[in-house]
C-alpha cells in the first residue's frame, strides 16, 4: 500500500523532469533560431583600400558583428580605422596580440584606431564576442588585386 503512492510521486517527477528539460531544448531552440533569423549565418563584407598614402576607414561595431569584416589594403597604405559602435552594448576593438586597441565604446561613440601599415586580425574583447563574430581581418592585397583594383576608399 505504501509503496505505490510513492512510485506515482517517483513517476510524477520523472514526468515533471522530462518536460521541464524538453521545454529548455525548445526555448533554447527557438534563441538559436532567432538570433540566426536576425543576424544571418555570415555577415563578412569584404573591402577593398586601394591608394597610397593614409587611407581613412569607417568601421561600424554592431552587436555581435564587424563591418566590414575583411580589408584587402594595398602595400605601403597607412591605414587608420573610424571605429562607431552603433550596437546597444559596449564594444571595443583591439589587434589580437592586444598592441593597438580602441578603448570600451558606449553606443553612438566613435574613435579613431591608427593600424599604420599593420595586417592582422583584429577583434571586439567583450567576453563572448570574438566567438559571435565580432572579428575583422586586415590583409595586404596582392600583386594581382593592387594591378586590378576594384574600388577605392574614400
Amino acid at each position: 500500500m505504501n509503496s505505490r503512492p510513492r512510485r506515482t510521486r517517483r513517476r510524477r517527477f520523472v514526468i515533471a523532469g522530462v518536460a521541464v528539460a524538453a521545454g529548455a531544448v525548445l526555448i533554447g531552440s527557438a534563441v538559436v533560431g532567432l538570433f540566426i533569423a536576425v543576424y544571418g549565418l555570415d555577415t563578412n563584407v569584404s573591402k577593398r583600400v586601394s591608394g597610397h598614402g593614409t587611407q581613412v576607414v569607417r568601421i561600424a561595431l554592431t552587436d555581435f558583428d564587424v563591418t566590414p569584416g575583411t580589408l584587402v589594403v594595398d602595400r605601403g597604405t597607412h591605414l587608420v580605422l573610424n571605429v562607431v559602435n552603433e550596437g546597444d552594448e559596449v564594444h571595443d576593438l583591439a589587434l589580437e596580440d592586444g598592441r593597438l586597441r580602441t578603448r570600451m565604446l558606449e553606443p553612438g561613440e566613435s574613435q579613431r584606431l591608427d593600424l599604420g601599415l599593420v595586417a592582422g586580425r583584429l577583434l571586439c574583447t567583450v567576453p563572448l564576442h570574438k566567438s559571435l563574430g565580432m572579428t575583422l581581418d586586415v590583409r595586404a592585397a596582392t600583386a594581382a588585386e593592387q594591378r586590378h583594383p576594384v574600388a577605392t576608399n574614400r
